[in-house]
């Protein structure tokens, strides 16, 4: 008799955690300071009183200044347009993000 009663409250229990485990919904991706740069984008990086200030230019083909290698929750990682130094910046040592739009004709 206590072993079926030990059976049947263990099986509940598993129950229980395998309806509520499966109930939740996925978190979202939530958006971030660095979420506006994406990964290959070209971008300028300008030393404002000791922090970088990136900008992007978007609606012009051309050749800026690095490339975003990565992009993570807290640092960022760039290549020099040779490819040669790549750098990280962790997000206390940026000031801006800016982006500079052309406007169509």
């Amino acid at each position: 008799m206590h072993k079926t009663l030990i059976v049947a409250i263990i099986a509940g229990f598993l129950a229980l955690g395998l309806f509520t485990a499966s109930g939740q919904a996925p978190v979202e991706k939530q958006s971030t300071f660095l979420s506006s740069l994406k990964v290959g984008q070209q971008v300028t990086l300008r030393d404002v009183s000791g922090r970088y200030e990136i900008s992007t230019l978007e609606g012009v083909v051309g050749v800026q200044g690095h490339k975003v290698i990565e992009v993570a929750s807290d640092f960022i990682v760039v290549q020099d347009i040779a490819g040669v130094i790549e750098s990280r910046i962790p997000i206390f040592s940026i000031k801006a993000i800016t982006r500079l739009k052309v406007p169509k004709k």
